[in-house]
């Protein structure tokens, strides 16, 4: 499900992840909510569910331009998790990105990952495994206040 509001007020909802909603002519903050859930006949193993909450300012232009969503894209490796932060294709924004990630084992509890800046890029140290596959909340957030902030339930594989 898709979810617009501003200002607390819902603008539209819609059963699926693509959508277009009438907005008022001025500039205002937005909220955008998308959830998402992995079908049971789905050959993934991970990322049962998930959660994306963006935050943008926009108003009238006198052009189509695409709105400064913020987002994020993920790597594993040996351990280490990297996050890239940055906008849609097409999009331009500030950049410079304030960026936060947690973990959790039983979708309740949650602890903070110590990021590290590398360049654009900022990698976080996945703390040694435990029983279940753990989910995953970012937060990335532009110098203007434009913000993705997403939980991935079962993002990673289950210990062994």
């Amino acid at each position: 499900m898709i979810k617009l509001s501003s200002n607390g007020k819902e603008l539209g909802r819609k059963n699926w992840s693509v959508a277009q909603f009438p907005v008022p002519a001025r500039t205002a903050w937005y909220d955008l909510t998308l959830d998402v859930e992995r079908a049971d006949t789905s050959w993934a193993t991970t990322s049962t569910a998930t959660r994306t909450e963006w935050r943008f300012r926009s108003g009238p232009t006198k052009s189509r331009e695409v709105l400064p969503l913020v987002q994020v894209d993920y790597q594993l490796r040996d351990g280490w998790l990297d996050l890239k932060p940055g906008y849609q294709p097409g999009a331009r924004g500030i950049g410079f990105f304030r960026t936060t990630a947690e973990i959790s084992y039983d979708g309740k509890t949650w602890q903070w990952l110590t990021v590290i800046p590398r360049g654009s890029t900022v990698s976080a140290r996945i703390p040694a495994a435990r029983p279940g596959s753990p989910s995953l909340r970012v937060t990335a957030t532009d110098l203007a206040g434009n913000r993705i902030s997403q939980t991935i339930e079962e993002a990673l594989p289950a210990a062994k």
